[in-house]
């Protein structure tokens, strides 16, 4: 009877609840890329405010000088072309942009679209540009400077953390590797501005911390469960064997 009532409870199934949708989101943040930096004061500039994503696809954007297929590019088609490896990384991105865009001017009678604008799916060959992403790797140079390569490594790490949570539930040692590069090449990066060079944190930011730290706790809390139950049912063997030990005792 005593061993009956320190039993533990049945696993409630909202831990595991909560977790996947802590996972979800972060996943949405970073696959959709919700902008974590920006660069400069402007706010309706969209390349300047940039994701993980974004940082990563930089640094792919290389002057490939040859196709899988073995034929050569010319130096006009290197300058241009991103390649489709970058497209996939930005196209869910693209893709939910396009979607707002899309319903803000089906629903807004006084915003004025012209077609492109209008269209839910954005072309392939739209989502990325090489020009653009150039760009934005010359301003991280310059705004970053030596922090630049903490940044990229903290924006791979991201996407690995990302990828481990999704298969995983837990972002694991990626997960505290991101969050540590990329907080500290932004203070770092904040903390020596200079010529006018802006940086300010954005909502990914913001989201990728709370959201990493959240799947930690859910982590750890569930571990913390675990220990106990296994305590408890240690205890309840215990109390087995003895109660089985006075029962041959009594005969």
């Amino acid at each position: 009877r005593h061993a009956a009532s320190i039993s533990p409870p049945p696993p409630s199934a909202m831990s595991a609840m909560h977790r996947r949708a802590v996972c979800i989101a972060l996943v949405a943040t970073v696959v959709f890329r919700v902008p974590m930096m920006r660069l400069g004061g402007n706010v309706n500039d969209v390349y300047d405010a940039f994701s993980p994503l974004d940082v990563v696809a930089s640094q792919l954007v290389l002057p490939a000088m040859a196709t899988p297929g073995g034929a050569t590019r010319t130096k006009t088609q290197v300058d241009s072309d991103p390649g489709d490896l970058v497209r996939s990384l930005l196209y869910p991105g693209a893709l939910a942009r396009s979607v707002v865009q899309a319903y803000a001017c089906a629903t807004i009678p006084a915003k004025t679209c012209d077609a492109s604008q209008a269209k839910t799916f954005p072309e392939w060959g739209s989502v990325a540009d090489a020009h653009q992403l150039k760009r934005l790797d010359k301003k991280l140079t310059v705004v970053f400077d030596t922090k630049k390569t903490t940044l990229v490594a903290g924006s791979f790490f991201t996407i690995g953390s990302v990828f481990q949570a999704l298969t995983k539930g837990n972002p694991g040692t990626l997960g505290v590797f991101s969050v540590v590069a990329l907080v500290w090449s932004f203070i770092a990066a904040a903390a020596a501005q200079k010529n006018g060079n802006k940086l300010t944190p954005d909502v990914g930011l913001v989201l990728i911390l709370a959201l990493t730290y959240q799947l930690y706790r859910i982590a750890n809390q569930a571990k913390r469960a675990r220990q106990k139950k296994r305590k408890v049912d240690l205890e309840r063997v215990r109390l087995e064997a003895e109660a089985e030990r006075q029962e041959k005792k009594g005969k």
